[in-house]
């Protein structure tokens, strides 16, 4: 679903922003979609907006940067964003810069996935990343960089994390700035 007809994506849809335009999302705004894709075309973009409200993505894998050659980034400044798998640079390019706000993320969560993905997450400021089952990882085969600084926060919050992870794979660069 890419909006189509003007109708929000439900629970069972997954939203696709190609359009190099930016959804906005904003306080008092609460959703459930099942995925959130963005460059799922090379030479698309797409750009997600989290400014307040409570967006859950409960899907195994939404991906900013999905495919080579496609761009996206996430700009998080208040709200809430609970995700099952976040990819920030799965097999394209993503970033996502989360300076205010909370990532509640309950599966593997990765920054630069596949062999040409590229992925750079940011927590800086107010921003929190909490990880609160499975695990990090700061690429896998792609390249991969977690930067935290100015105050922000990457917490692990239970006995459930298994692993934070930085350069899992042989082909995998990974990098994490404090």
């Amino acid at each position: 679903s890419n909006w189509q007809g003007g109708a929000l994506p439900g629970v069972e849809d997954t939203a696709i922003n190609n359009v190099g335009g930016t959804v906005l999302f904003t306080d008092g705004m609460e959703q459930t979609v099942k995925f959130f894709h963005t460059g799922t075309e090379s030479g698309k973009s797409g750009h997600l907006q989290i400014t307040g409200g409570k967006l859950t993505l409960p899907g195994a894998a939404s991906q900013i940067g999905s495919v080579a050659g496609g761009t996206g980034t996430i700009e998080m400044t208040g709200g809430e964003l609970h995700v099952g798998q976040l990819q920030v640079g799965a097999h394209g390019t993503g970033s996502m810069t989360l300076s205010g706000g909370t990532v509640y993320s309950t599966d593997w969560s990765c920054i630069g996935r596949y062999d040409r993905g590229v992925g750079t997450l940011t927590i800086t400021g107010h921003g929190v990343w909490e990880c609160q089952k499975l695990g990090v990882f700061a690429s896998e085969d792609g390249t991969g960089t977690i930067i935290v600084e100015n105050g922000g926060e990457l917490r692990f919050a239970s006995t459930n994390v298994r692993e934070f992870v930085i350069g899992n794979h042989a082909a995998g660069v990974g990098t994490l700035r404090l």
